[in-house]
């Protein structure tokens, strides 16, 4: 038991048990990636699905893997457990940061003179180590060939396009989009949009070269919604001055502007980053965006801080990997080498569940008493029907 002081275990739940509260568990028929909590009773182990810990009960915690491998952890008393806690899934949110908006209405950049250079500086604090203390900071830049914010944002974007371009970041960090003010028409629905493509569908859709739209995703198009010209169009299609960034869908809506935006101003939004779980480590983009050009006007909106959330597969993920490290790595250092656990899988989220025991142990001749802390993990995907975490660490 001493052997497991400060070791961290993780259990990862796929599938529901199958198991009633109070069954005696039989690990053959145990379906695999199901985990299952069980308690000592009559020299067997018997389901804990739906019932609180217990202190004067000793459990266990088995985890049948994929491959039919049966986990089990150490066992423990509930008398010995100092804290459990339930954290429920909570979405991960992307940093979305404006220049020329306030939150409320956009504000534009101000007065813009032709010929002037205007420079941004996007400073990417998720870097910070990564080169140096400071992080690395990015550019971008423009000069402005009229006195409008509308070929300065569409400047500046271009800008960005070279600088953030797959060939400068194989993985991208950062979304730029220009917004502006304006009057728009109704709303058209039912538009079919593809990420990374500059070709819109839309039956009828009425609009002509030159023309300046708000699309959206999903909803009608507002003040925040990224800005468009069209530079070509048939009757049933057109095409946009640059890349459809969003999400592919039909269920797009876009809105004419008549007349065109005055005020203008940049949408920076953060992209989830790809994780490898053996290789690497979870990244969420930060970053601030600062500059001098604008006076008053170059002040950074940020509408959505950069949040981690709970139970992602990223996190559950890393803490598989670190977890087997607890287990001893003489067994991953023999030969033949053990192949990682990987049950964790990308396409669900997890409900997580925390258990912190503390055992002790007293040496008979001294009288010395040796605690020996160890903290077990349940990852459960979310909606299954057991284990049900929420009342077992209640």
């Amino acid at each position: 038991m001493i052997t497991e002081k400060n070791a961290t275990y993780l259990y990862v739940a796929n599938v529901t048990t199958g198991i009633s509260d109070g069954d005696t568990i039989d690990v053959t028929t145990l379906p695999a990636g199901a985990v299952v909590v069980g308690k000592v009773s009559g020299g067997n182990l018997v389901a804990v699905e739906s019932t609180a810990l217990s202190a004067n009960e000793t459990y266990q915690i088995i985890n049948k893997l994929s491959d039919g491998t049966v986990l089990r952890s150490p066992m423990f008393k509930g008398s010995d457990v100092i804290s459990k806690s339930y954290l429920a899934y909570t979405a991960p949110q992307e940093q979305v940061s404006y220049l020329g908006y306030n939150g409320s209405s956009i504000t534009g950049l101000g007065t813009i003179t032709a010929g002037t250079n205007y420079i941004i500086g996007l400073w990417l604090n998720h870097t910070k180590g990564l080169y140096d203390l400071k992080g690395e900071v990015k550019h971008i830049s423009a000069s402005a060939i009229s006195s409008t914010q509308w070929d300065l944002v569409t400047a500046l974007l271009a800008s960005f396009k070279k600088n953030f371009s797959p060939t400068r970041e194989p993985n991208p960090t950062i979304r730029c989009e220009r917004v502006g003010d304006g009057t728009y028409g109704t709303a058209a629905t039912g538009v079919s949009v593809t990420q990374g493509s500059v070709l819109v569908s839309k039956t009828s859709h009425g609009l002509s070269v030159g023309d300046i739209i708000r699309l959206s995703e999903s909803s009608a198009p507002g003040n925040t919604s990224a800005l468009f010209k069209v530079i070509a169009k048939d009757t049933n299609s057109f095409t946009l001055d640059y890349p459809w960034e969003g999400a592919t869908t039909s269920s797009a809506q876009f809105a004419k502007a008549s007349p065109g935006p005055t005020k203008c101003g940049l949408k920076f939004t953060g992209i989830a980053q790809p994780f490898n779980p053996v290789t690497g480590y979870p990244t969420q983009v930060s970053f601030d965006v600062l500059t001098d050009s604008f006076g008053e006007y170059g002040v950074e909106y940020k509408a959505v801080a950069p949040t981690p959330g709970n139970g992602t597969y990223a996190q559950v993920a890393e803490l598989e990997m670190y977890a087997q490290g607890n287990e001893q790595w003489a067994r991953n250092s023999i030969y033949p080498t053990r192949d990682l656990r990987m049950e964790a899988n990308s396409t669900y989220t997890y409900n997580i569940g925390t258990i912190v025991v503390k055992p002790s142990v007293v040496i008979g001749s001294t009288g010395t008493e040796i605690h020996s802390p160890f903290t077990l993990v349940i990852a459960a995907k979310t909606g299954l029907a057991a284990p049900a975490l929420n009342t077992i660490l209640g």
